[in-house]
């Protein structure tokens, strides 16, 4: 039936739905406790993004000087995962 079969224009029918399921829980970890949020959960993070949101990514961040314990950066970057789960999110 058509309701078991998701149309190939979508993530379901692409196959790729529970991948950006998964990068969606990480990406909820990371915003509500970024504290417990370890090198190897953001190496994963990472690695979960299309190639091409990498690459943009990279380049955007290259050169840029930063800590890890820089509070305003944190903000920034728990800013911006915020925006991407609403847009993400049904």
């Amino acid at each position: 039936s058509r309701l078991l079969k998701p149309p190939e224009t979508t993530l379901g029918g692409a196959g790729v739905a529970l991948h950006y399921a998964n990068l969606i829980v990480v990406m909820e970890k990371m915003i509500k406790q970024p504290q417990l949020v370890g090198l190897d959960a953001r190496d994963d993070l990472y690695s979960m993004l299309p190639a091409s949101v990498r690459s943009s990514l990279r380049s955007r961040l290259k050169g840029v000087g930063f800590t890890a314990t820089d509070g305003g950066l944190a903000t920034e970057w728990k800013a911006a995962l915020g925006r991407i789960l609403r847009w993400l999110l049904p």
